[in-house]
């Protein structure tokens, strides 16, 4: 996948997993360049000195940006191809239009790979996220992508203005996060966990109409979780999804959902995040404090957010991660099992 070329003169260290930049552009031809893998023409429509900055977040399935403009503006083109994308606004001149339309109070525009033209006023703020359409085939449940590829051949998403809110806020602090500690991101799991943040907090805004699915019996939701707790116990627990989970089981989202409830008390998402605190925990405890790093068994583990990391570690455990990282290593303890 592509990822934003803005030229940094100052850029951030090299990191495999995530790329992050700034860019300010005052000529529409380096705003053209430096937003590959879109292919645009960017048309100044009022008078005075073009400005535009945009602000990006690259991982290898996602791509999220904020962008602002100073001078009305056309941006006609191609979207980056097997991608789709969504985009949250911010601050909506009364010129702005998307796809020659202007957006909805209840509305996000978004748009399936193709064309695009849009107009945008000056003043206007907005995020931007690109999502790898595998993303979206791999981790939603499939009635799901279908309606938001049918309301996204329309260009507009329903929500409500105070999902479109909670959703810009979510997406600005990890956005700002990433910038200010790109070192956050530089596992795998760590990226995984992003994507599926983002993923999660987009579909939660969304009010698309879904068909009532049929509760399946006790005994389909009780093998599919068990294949789905085997699965559990062999695999790394930074890296698992509720997709995943899904998948072993052979069962949907929503059953799975059930089961879990019934069986844990809590959802499949809230348990794998039970199970990765408590594997971080563990890994804490296990280590040498003088060679060890909690960033380093954070992300191992799928945490990547270490402000919010830390503040909900002591919320669980009573004591910063670090505290548990300085003390005494636990060595192997008397079992039940022998």
């Amino acid at each position: 996948m592509g990822a934003f070329d803005t030229s940094d003169p100052d850029p951030a260290p090299p990191n495999p997993w995530v790329r992050v930049r700034t860019l300010r552009a005052e000529d529409p031809w380096v705003q053209e360049k430096a937003t590959v893998p879109w292919d645009i023409a960017v048309t100044p429509l009022s008078r005075g000195l073009y400005q535009q900055e945009l602000v990006s977040l690259a991982v290898p399935r996602l791509i999220l940006y904020r962008e602002r403009y100073w001078v009305r503006t056309r941006i006609q083109g191609l979207m980056p191809p097997g991608m789709f994308g969504f985009s949250v606004p911010l601050q909506v001149g009364r010129d702005t239009r998307w796809w020659g339309e202007a957006l909805h109070e209840d509305g996000l525009p978004a748009s399936m790979p193709g064309g695009m033209h849009v107009e945008l006023a000056p003043g206007q703020q907005h995020l931007v996220a690109l999502l790898d359409l595998r993303l979206l085939q791999d981790d939603l449940p499939a009635d799901l992508r279908v309606a938001i590829e049918q309301a996204a051949c329309r260009h507009v998403l329903p929500t409500s203005r105070s999902a479109i809110a909670r959703l810009g806020a979510t997406l600005n602090a990890l956005l700002d996060a990433t910038h200010t500690h790109p070192e956050a991101v530089c596992h795998p799991n760590a990226v995984r966990s992003l994507e599926q943040d983002v993923l999660v907090a987009f579909r939660r805004s969304l009010t698309l109409p879904m068909p009532t699915p049929r509760r399946v019996g006790r005994a389909v939701r009780q093998r599919g979780l068990h294949r789905a707790l085997e699965y559990l116990r062999a695999a790394d627990p930074g890296s698992i999804t509720v997709a995943d989970l899904c998948s072993v089981a052979c069962v949907t989202e929503r059953t799975l959902q059930y089961a879990f409830r019934e069986t844990v008390g809590l959802s499949p998402r809230a348990f794998l995040q039970l199970r990765r605190f408590h594997a971080v925990r563990q890994d804490l405890l296990a280590a040498d404090p003088k060679t060890a790093s909690v960033n380093e068994i954070a992300q191992r583990n799928g945490c990547y957010e270490m402000g919010r990391f830390s503040v909900h570690y002591k919320a669980r455990f009573g004591e910063s991660p670090r505290a548990t990282l300085m003390k005494p290593p636990h060595g192997a303890q008397a079992r039940l099992q022998p």
